[in-house]
């Protein structure tokens, strides 16, 4: 390749890298992130509604989850699904189970699983933080978490929410855990904006604007 061509492909490569480099930096300033420090008995479910225009989850919940008993525990321990999903319930022990799943208002499911690998399909019909229990192995516990918010963290332990590349909005934010009622909030970002809200030691909170 002589030295014109050459001076040629380099342009072209320069400005292909940087079109790799300025496209996302404009995206970015399009959008906002949020960050909600929480301090609350683990796990925690924060989901996030735009008010406005709808927008779309970047990675939305699978219409089918499943929930296992194996080796006398819940498989997996942490979940998160849409309302309406179905949840399959299988028992992989040869001990007999029961699947309890409730929240801190009532029973939403109760299944008993006596056979090993013998399915049972039931509807995930309402949102909220479940636990859920093997009543005759109290050990047994596991969490799902059943939201239609399209932006939702579930935290397994005290910490950080995250929300990345957010749309600028009104947003409600909610906080759902099990240990105590419901905590509702509106949050307003604007675009090219990073805020960071600060709910520890907060014990509950009506709806207000921030």
């Amino acid at each position: 390749m002589g030295s014109a061509g050459a001076t040629a492909f380099t342009m072209r490569y320069l400005a292909a890298t940087l079109l790799l480099v300025v496209l996302p930096w404009g995206a970015h300033a399009a959008t906002a992130s949020l960050t909600i420090d929480i301090d609350s008995v683990a796990p925690v479910l924060v989901t996030l509604e735009p008010l406005e225009a709808s927008a779309t989850a970047p990675n939305p919940a699978p219409r089918t989850v499943y929930i296992s008993s194996r080796g006398n525990d819940f498989v997996p321990r942490y979940q998160v699904a849409p309302v309406g999903a179905h949840l399959v319930i299988r028992n992989e022990d040869t001990l007999l189970h029961n699947t309890h799943i409730s929240d801190r208002h009532a029973t939403l499911l109760n299944v008993a699983t006596p056979r090993a690998f013998q399915d049972v399909t039931k509807i995930l019909p309402r949102e909220g933080l479940f636990i859920v229990r093997c009543d005759l192995h109290p050990w047994m516990k596991a969490w799902i978490a059943v939201t239609d918010a399209p932006f939702h963290v579930l935290l397994e332990d005290k910490g950080e929410a995250v929300f990345e590349a957010l749309p600028p909005g009104t947003f409600r934010l909610r906080v759902w855990r099990t240990d105590a009622a419901l905590l509702e909030r509106v949050v307003e970002l604007e675009a090219g904006t990073s805020r960071r809200l600060d709910l520890k030691g907060i014990p509950g909170f009506s709806a207000r604007r921030d």
